[in-house]
């Protein structure tokens, strides 16, 4: 853990930057004002992830690992000058990919059939809304440990300097494409529905779980859910064309040359 002054130095700097698009969101709201359309503009304001800033054990980041509610969580607010949607909040668990479905229903347009998200404007009148189940994983690791987090579980592969390649001419960094199945298989991933969250972390010869309520680890054997119990299999489920579950339990990830249906 750094010392508490590096702490509150990196603090102030998200903290600038946040004010910084405070700022800009003024002006750009302000400029559809002065252009006269915003009574004719659907306004979404979202992030691609939060941010941990060493809150309890969760290290600085995001990526690294799936704990802890900070950089798992977006900023997600929705305005329609069509509907007064009373400045509802919801508080249940919503995922990026219902964004484009709400604003398709929005605009009254057709939802492709292909789309796996959920329109969320019966939820943003006051619907019944039980959460949705949002599934995540890890990037790509920076380093061959995972900072800050105890007891690590790592299928290892090389430092990212050896991983990654840079097209040219134009400068694209991509990840070596005999890296990119071990890559994919190592990360964590996890399920999570309103306070409850399951996270699978893979290791060479073994795996770890951890179910997670309010964020704080539970015992598996004190679980009394049976649905929280199958948040792995409801995970795999979720993408059968990408995930299989081994004899062994763990969590594969299909060869991109072999077809589901071969195995």
């Amino acid at each position: 853990m750094p010392a508490k002054n590096e702490v509150q130095y990196v603090i102030s700097h998200y903290d600038n930057a946040v004010k910084l698009f405070d700022d800009n969101l003024g002006k750009m709201l302000s400029f559809l004002k002065k252009c006269q359309v915003e009574k004719n503009t659907i306004i979404i304001i979202m992030s691609d992830h939060g941010e941990s800033l060493y809150e309890g054990n969760y290290g600085l980041g995001h990526g690294d690992h799936l704990l802890g509610p900070y950089s798992n969580n977006m900023v997600l607010g929705i305005y329609s000058p069509f509907e007064n949607f009373k400045g509802r909040r919801i508080v249940k668990t919503v995922r990026d990919i219902d964004i484009a479905p709400t604003l398709l229903d929005l605009l009254n347009m057709k939802i492709p059939d292909s789309f796996r998200g959920y329109s969320l404007v019966p939820v943003m009148r006051g619907a019944d809304f039980p959460g949705y189940p949002a599934y995540m994983e890890t990037g790509l690791w920076h380093t061959p440990t995972t900072p800050f987090i105890d007891d690590k579980t790592r299928l290892p592969y090389p430092h990212i300097i050896q991983i990654l390649g840079i097209q040219m001419p134009s400068g694209w960094i991509y990840l070596k494409e005999k890296y990119d199945h071990r890559v994919n298989q190592a990360k964590y991933k996890a399920l999570q529905l309103n306070e409850k969250k399951y996270i699978y972390m893979p290791g060479n010869s073994s795996y770890r779980e951890e179910f997670l309520i309010h964020e704080k680890p539970i015992d598996k054997e004190e679980i009394n859910d049976p649905q929280f119990l199958s948040f792995k299999q409801r995970m795999v489920d979720m993408f059968k064309e990408k995930f299989y579950i081994d004899e062994n339990g763990f969590i594969r990830e299909y060869e991109t040359d072999i077809a589901p249906h071969s195995r």
